[in-house]
């Protein structure tokens, strides 16, 4: 039985997809030699390429990046950078958009 067994199937269906957009929007922060690794390149490249393409850094140091970036950047690097050229260092958060 799921933890979910006892509540009803339109809030089961609510509890699921605020789970799946919280988890598509947040998604994994990763540190930058997870980063690094998980897009395939050494520490002091990456470094260069957070610098060159403004990859957006979260957390109070500032040193996370969101998986879902780093899966954009590497699926289209120049229009990444052309998105973030006018905006701040931290892009607004997509959950800031949506009524949980």
């Amino acid at each position: 039985m799921s933890c979910l067994g006892g509540v009803p199937f339109r809030y089961r269906l609510e509890i699921i997809t605020k789970l799946t957009l919280k988890q598509l929007f947040m998604g994994p922060y990763l540190t930058a030699k997870q980063a690094a690794k998980y897009i395939g390149y050494s520490l002091q490249v990456f470094y260069k390429l957070v610098r060159d393409y403004q990859i957006p850094k979260y957390g109070p140091s500032r040193n996370r990046y969101r998986q879902l970036d780093l899966d954009n950047f590497m699926e289209s690097p120049y229009c990444f950078i052309q998105c973030n050229h006018a905006h701040s260092q931290k892009t607004p958060d997509l959950l800031d958009l949506i009524d949980l």
